[in-house]
């Protein structure tokens, strides 16, 4: 009997896996290993053997999901590691968090990185704690009035009503110094604080940031209907734009600064360009026209490397000496 038990089990693993890993690449994990990869212990209380997707790739019965007080711990079952290693991301990484529900199933959808790196969909029951913590975590790090959640279409009923932005929203200077204390202590060496929701139609944000922090360069290509430009305005530190042709070529810079002669930047759609910062705790406001989507947000320029890698911290030194006389 027990020898039966054990082969139903390695059968139902075998077809687990064979639908895992008949789909193509794990692109995604891998983009999230780069900055994310642990050789944290798993917790006690692992929740072995669920189902989600990392991107558009389905694991199907062979995840590991578990809350712990650093992050969101995720792994994959043994046999796939090669390919996907665990990972724990930071709750201040993950930057949205929506819930989709059916007749059949409560998935939470979690963005992770701005710029994203992926987007995980995992089910709610084991993740009910995860999402509690995360909660605390973006009310400590911001003491924001704005709604920690937002809500999607449940895929069975109407669109619910948008829920109400606060009715007041302060640009302070204790703001100001909580989101640059962030942008100090993330790995990143940046922080956003969002006054909308992505679903809105005119994207408003803080962006805080510390010299160091590496902006892969990118362009925001245009989608029908919607004018891709950015605004930049600088509240506080100096930073440099450097604006690129498709080739990585730098064909124009502009240093703009909270004390200076120019005091923000209106950029053209579809144009490439990186930013690099030239004073600590330096703010700046940003504004475009939305509905932010990860997806088609950003077009990079794939001569450059990703973010945490020697090869980017180069850049920025690079880029720096642009604006050094």
């Amino acid at each position: 009997m027990d020898a039966v038990i054990a082969l139903v089990v390695l059968v139902v693993v075998a077809i687990a896996l064979a639908k895992t890993l008949r789909l193509p690449a794990y692109n995604d994990w891998r983009n999230l290993a780069k900055y994310y990869r642990t050789s944290y212990k798993p917790p006690a209380d692992l929740a072995a053997w669920q189902s989600g997707k990392v991107g558009k790739l389905l694991y199907n019965g062979t995840l590991n999901l578990a809350a712990t007080s650093k992050g969101l711990y995720l792994s994959t079952l043994p046999l796939l590691r090669f390919q996907t290693p665990p990972l724990l991301i930071p709750w201040e990484e993950i930057t949205q968090v929506r819930r989709q529900e059916n007749r059949y199933y409560q998935n939470y959808e979690l963005t992770v990185g701005d710029p994203a790196i992926a987007t995980l969909v995992l089910p709610c029951k084991p993740l009910a704690g995860a999402i509690a913590i995360w909660e605390a975590t973006l009310r400590a790090q911001t003491a924001s009035e704005r709604p920690a959640m937002a809500s999607s279409k449940p895929m069975d009923s109407v669109t619910p009503a948008p829920t109400p932005s606060p009715p007041l929203q302060r640009l302070s200077c204790d703001l100001l110094a909580k989101v640059t204390e962030q942008a100090r202590l993330s790995s990143r060496l940046r922080q956003n604080y969002n006054f909308h929701t992505h679903e809105e139609r005119v994207q408003r944000f803080l962006n805080a940031m510390q010299p160091g922090t590496y902006v892969r360069p990118h362009r925001h290509c245009p989608v029908a209907g919607v004018n891709r430009f950015e605004f930049f305005l600088a509240l506080q530190g100096a930073l440099g734009l450097l604006v690129m042709d498709e080739r990585g070529q730098v064909t124009h810079t502009e240093r703009i600064s909270a004390q200076g002669e120019i005091r923000g930047i209106e950029l053209s759609q579809a144009t490439f360009h990186t930013l690099v910062v030239l004073a600590p705790d330096t703010v700046i406001f940003e504004l475009k026209e939305g509905p932010y989507q990860a997806e088609t947000d950003k077009e990079f320029l794939p001569m450059f490397p990703l973010e945490n890698t020697p090869e980017a911290a180069q850049w920025v030194k690079t880029w720096e000496g642009y604006f050094s006389g």
